[in-house]
């Protein structure tokens, strides 16, 4: 019996933990209709994302005054709305961090369907 109560503490703490792995990170979702973002930190972030194949065509510079994720937040945008947007493409999604205005280092990554990813 103690062994099993032993047990079942240790996975109940697992799950726990990994539920809380999220804190402090930025987080992608990718659904059938909408791009998710969840910002887990204590900054506004600003993305924009496309669908992959039209990325050697689109010529864009980051700004400070669209498309924000406040701190502790999060946004839904839907995915027909973006450029070169495709079902069966993959979604590229860049994002950064201002600081007077100014845009700071641009991260990017590729979200497949239904994919999550967190950074």
């Amino acid at each position: 019996m103690r062994f099993k109560l032993l047990v079942f503490s240790f996975l109940t703490l697992a799950i726990s933990c990994s539920k809380t792995n999220e804190s402090n990170k930025i987080c992608f979702t990718r659904t059938s209709t909408d791009l998710n973002i969840k910002n887990n930190t204590g900054k506004t972030i600003y993305f924009i994302s496309f669908g992959e194949d039209v990325l050697p065509l689109i010529d864009w510079i980051p700004n400070c005054s669209n498309n924000s994720v406040p701190a502790n937040s999060s946004v839904s945008k839907k995915l027909a709305t973006l450029t070169g947007y495709s079902a069966e493409d993959k979604l590229a999604v860049y994002w950064w961090e201002c600081t007077a205005n100014n845009a700071g280092e641009i991260h990017f990554m590729l979200l497949d369907k239904y994919e999550k990813e967190c950074h």
